[in-house]
């Protein structure tokens, strides 16, 4: 049993002891840059995203407390029973734990997470790849939108990608948004922050991968002419700006998804960079 003190705040805040009201303030409007401050925590929302959370990283991202309506506990509590660390579990009629939190979407749940170490490094997500045979990673360099982030999360999710790279430019993947845009799947895919995205795609050739940036290029092949076998890693960038320009020269080649062509203002036509790691995703699932 690893629930440490189960709350109930149907009374208000004032019925809570000062230790206890303090752990609740940490959701009442809690931004992305304070919790992972001196604190080192995240939030996640929603009972889908939060059931996910508590299902998996047991060693990387402890759970410290949960804000959660009585009749989402329900479904929530005996995943978070069956965590090694003591939760405090703070329950609370809806329409009070709106108030407090500042949440209006906040889905019957919230719950704070520790961050144990940050970012993961390459050499840990290394470590986590097949030895051998087909593997496909995603790398994502100077992804900053959060939506991204969590689209690309989300898509390695469903196509059974075996890890997703991010080099330091990238937005933070333990994020709000990002967190609840990858609808929880940044708990179930590995992934890493790379300090040199140009070094690690070298140690990954060299582990056997083949290295493809996903980008328009005169070279570029179409993407339908990727082998669906061997090791690959897909390199996707920024949408503005594209792969930069030392990642793409650690690239074996560049593979390009065909458009319609430029429209009728002259400027090409492209997707949105989750779009496209997501069809690249497709074509090597397939």
């Amino acid at each position: 049993m690893a629930i440490g003190e189960i709350v109930d705040c149907g009374h208000g805040i004032a019925s809570l002891t000062p230790h206890q009201a303090e752990e609740v303030a940490r959701f009442t409007l809690a931004r992305d840059r304070d919790l992972r401050g001196a604190d080192r925590l995240f939030l996640t929302e929603s009972v889908r995203v939060v059931r996910r959370y508590l299902r998996h990283r047991f060693d990387r991202w402890p759970c410290r407390s949960i804000l959660v309506t009585f009749e989402a506990w329900s479904e929530l509590e005996p995943l978070a029973r069956a965590r090694p660390e003591p939760i405090r579990v703070f329950l609370a009629r809806d329409e009070w734990m709106t108030e407090v939190s500042g949440y209006r979407l906040h889905g019957g749940a919230l719950a704070l997470g520790e961050r144990t170490y940050w970012p993961p490094a390459t050499s840990t997500l290394v470590e986590r790849l097949p030895p051998n045979g087909r593997a496909t990673l995603l790398c994502a360099a100077g992804v900053v939108q959060m939506d991204n982030i969590g689209a690309l999360l989300r898509s390695a999710a469903c196509f059974g990608t075996a890890g997703v790279l991010f080099d330091g430019d990238c937005a933070d993947p333990l994020l709000r948004k990002c967190i609840r845009f990858s609808m929880g799947r940044v708990f179930d895919v590995p992934w890493a922050v790379s300090r040199d995205l140009p070094a690690d795609l070298a140690a990954l050739r060299s582990a056997g991968f083949r290295i493809a940036a996903i980008e328009q290029a005169a070279t570029a092949r179409p993407l339908a002419s990727l082998e669906p076998d061997g090791r690959v890693a897909l390199v996707v960038g920024n949408e503005a700006r594209g792969v930069p320009a030392p990642v793409l020269a650690a690239c074996d080649e560049c593979l390009v998804i065909p458009s319609l062509g430029p429209d009728e203002d002259g400027e090409e036509r492209s997707l949105n960079v989750a779009v496209a790691a997501s069809i690249a995703l497709y074509q090597r699932a397939c």
